[in-house]
């Protein structure tokens, strides 16, 4: 039996590691940790916002206006309101006002300084979208909003600005600051600058935070009871060494592999009762052959040809024949990338035309950071790709989820160049268990 070795293609090349620190992912209203703030956060009446029709009122009617002489309370008004605010994923999230406004408002055929000073009801939306990933404190972000201002008439104005999200250091106070053009949506109001400052305090429940923790843990254990049962004869001996530089796969025939550890029909006949029954032998003789060599046939089904060498390795779990194919994860993420997918749907639809073979996801960390923190991140993983199968049409009853943490690494955790290799989920394909 001839192995062809092939090197890894295309790694992703990643520095730094799966390490949890305070600007890294956060506590979740339900105790889990995200990649961002899942939690909902309130201003009660600690958010200001004021629109300035003053300057945009000189530049565009010049020596008519005499808005720069004005006092600076006519020359708009103040707004003060209670908010909430809620991240939708790590970059993207959005806000909802609620409050009450006094002073001045224009339209573009009105000077500022004819105006009289009104109260108005104030509903405010606005959408966010940050330039930073959510681990760090201090997030710059581009926005979009409906400012609406009502009393014996509705002013309508849609800001459009920048601005700067910061958390403190506990993430117990969010503060944001923005600055908008507001484009005058209806004709009773001018174009208008619009300044904004919030202070938000998140919203927790803890009884759910602490249920959830317990439970996480339970799974996870029991998760690692059961896999490492499994996977007790795995062919994995320079893993327990710790620092494994295992970066090749070896891809073999998968007849090669059944005829070489038995699993393959024997050419000799043990006729059995004069019927001629014809009977396989496996090289050490044990009792299960017929069992083994149905699985390796079974398994022989599933078209290799549709995946480059680089993309599985033959293995073996419990003495059974199985494929191994590996998906790689960015730094701190769980969502899969373009490749990713691109190997996994070639996945989805072998399974789909053996139904017959089965699949086992497993996630894994690199070694840095908390064991919490890892244990959560590799669920996450095994879960996305776990969500994805199912979501293409493979059953849940022909799958199952496990996860790991920074346990089982198969490369260097102390070497960048190689620790990306341990941020992986793995999808083992075998035949189903009777």
């Amino acid at each position: 039996m001839k192995d062809t070795v092939k090197p890894v293609q295309d790694p992703p090349k990643v520095k730094g590691s799966d390490k949890a620190s305070p600007d890294d992912p956060v506590q979740a209203k339900d105790g889990s940790k995200k990649d961002w703030d899942t939690r909902w956060f309130i201003s009660p009446f600690l958010k200001f916002q004021l629109q300035d029709f003053a300057m945009l009122e000189k530049n565009r009617k010049g020596y008519l206006s005499n808005a720069n002489t004005l006092p600076f309370q006519d020359k708009g008004n103040m707004s003060f309101a209670a908010s909430i605010y809620k991240n939708v994923t790590g970059r993207l999230s959005f806000s909802g006002d609620l409050g009450f406004s006094y002073g001045h408002v224009t339209s573009s055929e009105v000077l500022l300084s004819q105006t009289k000073t009104k109260t108005f009801n104030l509903l405010n939306a606005t959408v966010y979208y940050h330039l930073l990933s959510a681990r760090y404190r201090l997030q710059p972000f581009i926005s979009l909003g409906i400012n609406n201002l009502t009393n014996d008439q509705s002013y309508t104005s849609a800001p459009v600005g920048v601005g700067l999200k910061f958390h403190s250091k506990s993430r117990k106070i969010m503060l944001t600051g923005l600055a908008s053009y507001g484009y005058a949506v209806s004709k009773n109001i001018a174009p208008t600058m619009v300044y904004s400052m919030g202070m938000y305090l998140p919203l927790n429940n803890k009884k759910k935070k602490k249920a959830n923790l317990e439970d996480n843990t339970a799974a996870n254990q029991t998760g690692k009871d059961d896999a490492k049962k499994k996977d007790a004869s795995k062919n994995d001996s320079t893993a327990s060494k710790g620092g494994v530089t295992n970066n090749i796969y070896i891809t073999i025939n998968l007849d090669s592999v059944a005829k070489a550890r038995g699993y393959r029909k024997a050419d000799e006949d043990d006729d059995q009762s004069g019927g001629g029954r014809r009977r396989r032998k496996s090289g050490n003789g044990s009792d299960n052959d017929d069992e083994l060599s149905e699985d390796a046939e079974k398994l022989s089904k599933f078209d290799m040809q549709d995946f480059g060498s680089q993309d599985y390795k033959m293995d073996t779990v419990n003495g059974h024949p199985v494929i191994k194919f590996v998906v790689y994860f960015e730094f701190n993420e769980y969502a899969m990338t373009t490749r990713a997918f691109s190997t996994i749907d070639r996945i989805i639809y072998q399974l789909r035309k053996n139904p017959v073979l089965v699949a086992d996801v497993k996630g894994y960390t690199d070694n840095v950071g908390t064991a919490e923190y890892n244990n959560f991140l590799s669920r996450k993983r095994a879960q996305t790709v776990f969500d994805y199968l199912n979501s293409k049409g493979i059953p849940s009853d022909k799958m199952s989820s496990q996860y790991f943490g920074k346990d089982d690494p198969v490369a260097d955790n102390a070497d960048p160049n190689t620790a990306w290799l341990n941020r992986r989920a793995e999808i083992i394909v075998h035949v189903k268990d009777k």
